[in-house]
C-alpha cells in the first residue's frame, strides 16, 4: 500500500479519465476513504470529472457511484443515463435533466448486505465482472475498500476486516493521507476560514490520526457550516456553545467530549472579524 496526497490522487484520477483503456481491467483501491460526497475521494473525483468535460468538450463524462447492488447492475454500456440538476429560468427552480454520457469513473462504496457477501464483492474488484458482465472498458474503476471493519450496518465481525493479500495484482491500493497544511488549504474551497481554523487546530492538539482521519472532519465541518446557516450566522461565536454542542451530533460529542469546549477557546482567543 503506498500513501499520496490530494495532488496525487487527482493525477490518478485525471490519468484514468484521459487514458481508461491503459487501466482497463484495474481496479484503484482506497484504503479507509469515505465515498460520501463530503469526502476528499468524492470531491476530488467529482472535480477531475468537471475539468474533464471542460478540456474534453466532445468526450463529456460523469462518474456513476456503484453501491450495494453492485453485484447486478450493469456497468457494460459505453454511455448511460445521468441525471444533474439544470437552472430552469422560466419556473425559477433547478430541474432535472438527463444526460447521456461515459461513465469515466465507476466509484463503488465498498459497501455490501452483508459480511457474507465481501466475497462477492472481492471478485467485482479482482475481475471487474458481475452477474450483468463486465465493466465497460472506457470506465475507469475506484473502490473504497472499508478496511477497518465496518459494513453498511455498522462494525462487523473482525474476521472479515479486509486485509491487503486479498486483493488482486491488477489491484493498485492507496491511502490517501495529506499533510494539514495541504488538507486545511484544499477544504478552503468548501468552507470557511473559521470553522478550517478551528478544527485544524483541533487535529493539531490531537494527532492527525484522530479517530478516522480527514474526511471525518470534513463531515464535521459540513455540520458546523449547517449549524451556521440555520442560524443564519456568519461566525460560530454568534452562536452560545450549548447550542452547537446540542445540535453538532452525539457522533462527535461521544468520541470527541472536549471538543465543543475547546473550540469555543480558540474562538474566544481569536474573535472572528466577520
Amino acid at each position: 500500500m503506498k500513501e499520496i496526497r490530494i495532488l496525487e490522487f487527482e493525477q490518478l484520477v485525471m490519468a484514468r479519465l484521459t487514458s481508461p483503456r491503459d487501466y482497463a481491467g484495474r481496479s484503484l483501491v482506497l484504503w479507509n476513504a469515505d465515498y460520501m460526497d463530503y469526502g476528499i475521494a468524492y470531491r476530488v473525483i467529482e472535480q477531475c470529472c468537471e475539468r474533464y468535460n471542460k478540456e474534453n468538450p466532445n468526450d463529456q463524462v460523469w462518474f456513476k457511484r456503484s453501491d450495494m447492488t453492485f453485484y447486478k447492475d450493469d456497468y457494460t454500456q459505453p454511455q448511460t443515463w445521468h441525471e444533474r440538476m439544470v437552472w430552469d429560468e422560466d419556473f425559477k427552480e433547478y430541474v432535472p435533466c438527463n444526460e447521456l454520457k461515459r461513465c469515466g469513473i465507476l466509484f463503488n462504496t465498498g459497501c455490501y448486505f452483508s459480511d457474507d457477501q465481501q466475497d462477492e464483492w472481492l471478485r467485482f474488484v479482482n475481475t471487474h465482472t458481475n452477474k450483468s458482465g463486465g465493466v465497460f472498458q472506457d470506465c475507469a474503476v475506484i473502490v473504497c475498500a472499508q478496511a477497518g471493519g465496518m459494513s453498511y450496518f455498522g462494525p462487523s465481525n473482525p474476521k472479515y476486516n479486509l486485509k491487503e493479500e486479498q486483493f488482486g495484482e491488477n489491484c493498485d491500493i492507496y491511502h490517501i493521507q495529506p499533510t494539514i497544511e495541504e488538507w486545511a488549504k484544499w477544504a478552503e474551497q468548501f468552507y470557511g476560514s473559521e470553522i478550517i481554523k478551528v478544527v485544524r487546530a483541533y487535529i493539531e492538539k490531537n494527532g492527525v490520526g484522530v479517530i478516522r482521519g480527514f474526511d471525518y472532519w470534513m463531515r464535521v465541518m459540513m455540520k458546523l457550516v449547517s449549524i451556521l446557516e440555520e442560524h443564519n450566522v456568519c461566525s460560530l461565536s454568534q452562536i452560545p456553545e450549548s447550542e452547537v454542542s446540542s445540535e453538532i451530533g452525539a457522533w462527535v460529542t461521544v468520541e470527541h467530549p472536549d471538543f465543543c469546549k475547546f473550540i469555543y477557546s480558540i474562538l474566544e482567543d481569536n474573535p472572528s472579524k466577520e
